[in-house]
């Protein structure tokens, strides 16, 4: 996989950033919040992960070049496709 710098560095903050939210949902539990407020939280993780296939996916999308895509058409569905069923 080739990501480039500017990719890397926004991976990298949303990882960071799920990664406290995963730590407030658990500190959420120790609390006995509210299960609302659990689910919240846990929605922002997952907007946060899916907000990292897209950068993936428009990285990989915007590295081939328009001759290469011709060529290579049938296997980025067969990689769109496969990223979209791993989301649901």
């Amino acid at each position: 996989m080739n990501v480039s710098v500017e990719d890397k560095r926004k991976i990298t903050n949303r990882l960071r950033r799920a990664e406290g939210q995963i730590r407030g949902i658990e500190k959420l539990i120790d609390q006995d919040a509210s299960m609302e407020s659990v689910i919240i939280q846990m929605k922002a993780v997952k907007s946060a992960l899916q907000s990292i296939v897209w950068i993936l996916l428009d990285n990989k999308l915007s590295s081939t070049n328009k001759t290469t895509a011709e060529d290579q058409l049938e296997d980025i569905k067969k990689d769109i496709t496969r990223i979209c069923k791993l989301l649901n």
